[in-house]
């Protein structure tokens, strides 16, 4: 027997018994695995945190470039922020994201703004700048410079370290994703966080500006090799 139903009414039994199929599934098996997983995850930090704040603030810092790279950020970093600043309003590694990510990001792009290689790398580089100052975002925005130059890249991952460890040193907790100049406002100490915001900014941009003299050069030498 052939059952003649409504084209809509199809495609609206099909999305819900698809949605319903992968709410169960993540419901009864896929989350209580990723909760299990992240109170592990939470419970490391906070040992490390507990053993050496200093240590626990590196770790933080040197992982968390290759941790949204890898797309384990959002998976599992960002709402440990989330739930952290849910019950105390701060988060370690909200501060950690802030410093880490934010701040060496926009150091990277004030740089290629005030002495980028090409000029047009500046118009590239403004937006980002502002997103990423005003919203405490958007550290993407840094990509095209760190996947260009292996010294930025690695500037990145090592500035990020050391504001993590700064971090840990004054043992400062804050907030993500708000703007960079009232972060530290809503941090747990407004000078110390604004100190290591500032210093990871200026020596990541200080890098940078290294990195992106030297590249030319190298890059004329071999030029000049080459016609020799």
């Amino acid at each position: 027997r052939t059952w003649r139903c409504p084209m809509t009414t199809v495609n609206m039994g099909a999305g819900g018994i698809s949605g319903l199929a992968a709410g169960l599934i993540m419901h009864y098996l896929l989350s209580p695995l990723a909760l299990s997983a992240g109170n592990y995850i939470k419970l490391a930090i906070e040992s490390t945190l507990a053993f050496s704040p200093i240590l626990a603030g590196l770790l933080a810092g040197l992982v968390i470039w290759p941790a949204i790279l890898g797309g384990v950020y959002h998976a599992v970093i960002l709402p440990l922020v989330l739930l952290e600043m849910e019950k105390s309003g701060v988060s370690f590694l909200g501060a950690v994201d802030m410093v880490g990510l934010v701040m060496v990001a926009a150091g990277i792009n004030l740089a290629n703004v005030i002495a980028p290689r090409e000029k047009s790398e500046a118009a590239v580089a403004t937006p980002g700048l502002l997103i990423n100052l005003g919203f405490g975002t958007f550290v993407e925005s840094a990509y095209p410079f760190m996947f260009a130059n292996k010294i930025v890249f690695g500037s990145a991952i090592f500035w990020a370290g050391m504001g993590g460890m700064m971090l840990g040193f004054f043992n400062v907790k804050g907030v993500a994703y708000v703007p960079a100049f009232a972060s530290p406002f809503l941090s747990s100490n407004a000078l110390q966080m604004a100190i290591v915001m500032i210093a990871t900014m200026a020596m990541t941009c200080l890098t940078t500006i290294i990195a992106n003299r030297f590249k030319p050069v190298v890059q004329s030498e071999s030029t000049t090799t080459a016609v020799n």
